[in-house]
Formats: C-alpha cells, sequence, structure tokens
C-alpha cells in the first residue's frame, strides 16, 4: 500500500524495527498500546523486527493481550528494509535514542513516522514530518490511531541531499577543530 494512503477494509501494517534485548526500546509499551488501536480499529496489524533476549516476554505479552492473529514477532533479519517497504507506518516506542537510524530508514521508504519524544528525535529528519508524542501508552495510541485517520504524512529523505548535508555540517566541525583541546 502507498505510505500515507488508507484503503477500505484493507489491513494496515504498522512496523517498528527494534532489537528486543534492550529495556530502552520499550516494546513492551508499543504492545500496550497496539492493543488499544487494534481495539478500535481491527485491520491494524503489528510487526516487531528484531530479536533478542526480551522476544519470548513479548511473545508473553501478545498472547496475554489476545493480539497473537494481528501483532507478530518477527526475529532478526539482516536486510529489514523489505519489511519497510511493505509497511504503512513506522513506530518507535523507544524511551531514548543515540543517532536514531530507523528513522532515517523509514523515512528513506517514504513511511509515515510516530516516535516517542527523546532527546534527538526532532532533528532526527531535515523536514518536521515526524508526529513526536509523549513517552506514555496513550500517547503512543493517539499518535498510531492518528496515522489511521490519515493525519501523519509521509516522512521522506532524499539520501544525496541529506549526505551533501551532514558533510558540509561535518566540514564545519572539522574546520573548527577539538573545542575541548588545550589553546596553543
Amino acid at each position: 500500500m502507498d505510505a500515507g494512503a488508507r484503503e477500505s477494509g484493507a489491513d494496515h501494517e504498522v512496523v517498528h524495527l527494534g532489537r528486543p534485548a534492550l529495556p530502552e526500546k520499550n516494546h513492551a509499551r508499543l504492545i500496550r498500546s497496539f492493543a488499544e488501536v487494534h481495539a478500535e480499529d481491527p485491520s491494524a496489524r503489528l510487526l516487531i523486527v528484531g530479536g533478542g533476549p526480551l522476544q519470548s516476554d513479548l511473545a508473553a505479552q501478545i498472547v496475554e493481550a489476545g493480539l497473537q492473529d494481528c501483532a507478530f514477532l518477527s526475529g532478526r533479519r539482516n536486510q529489514p528494509v523489505s519489511l519497510l517497504m511493505a509497511a504503512d507506518c513506522f513506530v518507535l516506542s523507544s524511551n531514548y535514542e543515540g543517532q536514531p537510524m530507523v528513522l532515517l530508514e523509514a523515512a528513506l521508504c517514504g513511511l509515515p513516522i510516530v516516535s516517542t519524544a527523546f532527546a534527538s528525535v526532532e532533528d532526527a529528519l531535515p523536514e518536521p514530518t515526524i508526529r513526536v508524542v509523549a513517552t506514555d501508552d496513550a500517547a503512543l495510541r493517539d499518535g498510531m490511531l492518528a496515522y489511521l485517520r490519515g493525519e501523519v504524512p509521509p516522512s521522506r529523505l532524499e539520501f544525496d541531499d541529506y549526505v551533501a548535508d551532514v558533510t558540509v555540517e561535518l566540514e564545519r566541525v572539522l574546520e573548527l577543530g577539538d573545542p575541548a583541546a588545550p589553546a596553543a
């Protein structure tokens, strides 16, 4: 399905990439929030891509919430971009991220993006197309529901332009030198 467009009666695939090994990814919040989304819109589907030691806990949470027919754990994938390209929306439920590369990947696929708020999310993309929500279950649910209502636009990232901008910024930083170095 074309990202950003909704087809009546079709399933709506929401995808999350993040290794279920780190509690800061907060997959548990994602599943709780998605349960409420699915209760409101049974066409919604969730795919969590990544493997790790918390995967069995998440599988149990999915069963406990009765979501085993609409929420899935793919396990680790070497090339998850094909799953991103098949999705309708990308959701990030992290408590924090360093450089959220997965947001760049989702934007390169032209997906609408819903993300919890953390320090680096606002500057992750050149254009402010990410629906940034508070780091709680209700806000994440509301962000996903906003996507389903067509209120979250697709994010776009032109790779060559992005690389050129990053290169200019890096050169600027290198020209300034190391601000922590002692003066000569």
